[in-house]
C-alpha cells in the first residue's frame, strides 16, 4: 500500500531560528526608531546654533565687503584727488558701513566712520545729521547739539533734527532753549506727530 506523503514538520531548531530572526528584526526597528528620535533631538539643538553662526558669518562678510570698499575708494581719492566720483563712492561706502555698525550695536566703532564722512562732505545736512545721531547715542550730547544746529542751518525744515535738538537742550538743563525749539516745531509742523509730542513736552517743562 502506498503511504501518503505529508509535509515535514519544521524542526525545533528552525522554529527557534525563526523566532530569533523575528526578534532581531524588531530590535533593528526599535534601534532605528531610537536613532531617528535622537537625530531629531540633535537637529533641534544643532539647527539654531547653525543659524546663529551663519548670521554672524554673513554680517562679518558684509562688513568686510564695505570695509574693503572704503579702503578701495580711499586709495582712489588719495591717488586722484580731483576724482569726484571717487569722493562720492567713498562717502557712500562710509555711510553704509557706519549704518551697518550702528545697527549691529557697535556705535563706538561707527563714530570715526561718520566723522570721516563729514570730513569729506561738511556741508551735507545728511552726513551732519547722521554724525549728530551717533554722537547722541554714545552720550556725546554737546557734540550732537552743535551738529544738530549746523544741520538746521543748512536745512531749517528738518523736523527730526529740531526735535532731537529740543530734547538735548532739555537734557542739558537749557530749558528755555528747549521750549523755543518745541514751540518752533508746533508753529512749522502743527499737524505732525512731532507737534503733538512737542505740546506734551511744553506741558512738562512749563514754568
Amino acid at each position: 500500500m502506498n503511504k501518503t506523503s505529508y509535509p515535514e514538520r519544521p524542526r525545533q531548531q528552525n522554529v527557534q531560528e525563526s523566532i530569533y530572526d523575528t526578534m532581531s528584526n524588531k530590535k533593528h526597528v526599535i534601534n532605528l526608531n531610537v536613532l531617528g528620535r535622537f537625530s531629531k533631538d540633535r537637529a533641534l539643538i544643532v539647527l539654531p546654533i547653525f543659524i546663529v553662526v551663519l548670521l554672524i558669518v554673513i554680517t562679518y562678510t558684509r562688513n568686510a565687503v564695505w570695509i574693503h570698499d572704503v579702503d578701495l575708494w580711499q586709495d582712489v581719492v588719495h591717488k586722484s584727488p580731483a576724482n569726484g566720483r571717487g569722493y562720492n563712492n567713498l562717502l557712500h561706502a562710509l555711510q553704509v558701513l557706519g549704518n551697518e555698525l550702528k545697527e549691529a550695536g557697535r556705535r563706538e566703532e561707527a563714530v570715526p566712520i561718520y566723522e570721516r564722512a563729514v570730513e569729506l562732505d561738511p556741508n551735507n545736512p545728511d552726513t551732519l545729521y547722521d554724525l549728530a545721531l551717533i554722537y547722541e547715542s554714545v552720550g556725546r550730547y554737546k557734540d550732537a547739539l552743535l551738529l544738530y544746529q549746523e544741520t538746521l542751518v543748512l536745512d531749517p525744515s528738518r523736523l527730526l533734527a529740531k526735535r532731537n535738538l529740543a530734547m538735548i537742550y532739555y537734557q542739558l538743563g537749557l530749558v528755555d532753549r528747549s521750549r523755543l525749539e518745541y514751540e518752533s516745531i508746533i508753529q512749522m509742523f502743527p499737524n505732525s506727530g512731532e507737534a503733538k509730542f512737542a505740546r506734551k513736552m511744553l506741558q512738562t517743562i512749563a514754568p
